[in-house]
């Protein structure tokens, strides 16, 4: 169970939850695997990613699967979350940083805060002058941009983002756009708007009304990004979530969270069958999450995981 894996796209989420009962099982053969860094899990990055994670496979070990083995105790599971910051959950105002903290240690997550990981290796990660010995590390601190960035010969950013003109061209060159992951935008903080989905929808939304301004030789304008909120579930039957003023905790922020994501599916009867499966998994502390599958990683995709983490995932109330 070495390596680093990002929880990036589905066949990473697989991956995620195959090493996490793998170890279990392993413990169970072999009781002395109990104290080892095989089960202990490292996730690095306070974000919403980070958090989700750190209370889902806390989760896992205190619940889902506590009473399913007889010589080793899933309790034991050590669960840390890593954050170089000063608290969780930056982008969330400071009452709900405190919070998701408060929630997750009630879990029984270690949180270290003002604490860089300053590498990755198959047997631990360093902070600083500190080792951490275990065998499944997380990477949930960020995304690094696409080296397309690089060839442009423009100024980047230290995640390797183009820094775009108001408008999202790129400086000197005005028929050229960036958007998405690979663009350094300003919001109205002056502070860089985050590589998320609804970011990117509206950034392509006005980039096609800027091309057919210069069509119709009109002019161009400058990007606004409207953010409807953010939310982030915090193990089982907690949440955050925020929009404007307008913030919430605990059980009513998990209920605005499911609330939001039924809203935004399409058709009647998909929102029915998502909110059946969603009540049957809570009552019966999702069963299908105690099967094994997906395939391993293969020693190369884990050496390429560490130089490529993925944009932070947490939910947005406009997806």
């Amino acid at each position: 169970m070495a390596g680093c894996v990002l929880p990036s796209r589905s066949p990473d989420a697989l991956e995620i939850r195959r090493r996490v009962l793998t170890a279990f099982e392993a413990a169970e053969r072999d009781n002395d695997l109990a104290r080892s860094a095989d089960l202990t899990f490292v996730i690095v990055g306070g974000g919403p990613t980070g958090v989700e994670l750190a209370g889902a496979i806390a989760e896992l070990a205190r619940y889902t699967v506590a009473g399913e083995f007889r010589s080793f105790d899933p309790h034991r599971t050590r669960v840390v979350l890593v954050e170089g910051g000063t608290r969780l959950l930056p982008a969330f105002h400071e009452s709900l940083s405190k919070a998701a903290l408060t929630a997750l240690e009630r879990l029984g997550v270690e949180v270290k805060l003002d604490t860089r990981v300053t590498n990755v290796t198959d047997h631990g990660v360093n902070m600083g002058d500190v080792f951490l010995p275990a065998r499944t590390v997380l990477w949930a601190a960020g995304v690094q941009g696409s080296s397309l960035g690089r060839s442009l010969g423009v100024e980047l950013d230290r995640a390797g983002r183009v820094k775009v003109n108001p408008d999202l061209t790129i400086p000197g060159f005005p028929d050229a756009y960036v958007i998405g992951d690979l663009a350094w935008c300003a919001g109205p903080d002056g502070e860089p708007l985050p590589g998320l989905a609804p970011v990117a929808i509206q950034q392509g939304e006005h980039t096609a009304d800027n091309i057919a301004a210069v069509i119709d030789r009109r002019e161009r304008k400058p990007f606004r990004y409207w953010d409807k909120g953010i939310m982030a579930t915090v193990g089982r039957a907690n949440g955050v979530a925020q929009t404007g003023k307008l913030r919430l905790s605990g059980f009513i922020g998990w209920m605005t969270w499911l609330f939001i994501h039924i809203l935004y599916l399409i058709g009647f009867r998909n929102r029915i069958i998502v909110m059946i499966q969603w009540v049957w998994a809570w009552v019966t502390y999702g069963r299908s999450a105690r099967l094994i599958t997906g395939i391993p990683l293969s020693p190369a995709r884990r050496a390429e995981a560490p130089v490529s983490p993925p944009a932070p995932a947490h939910q947005e109330v406009n997806k």
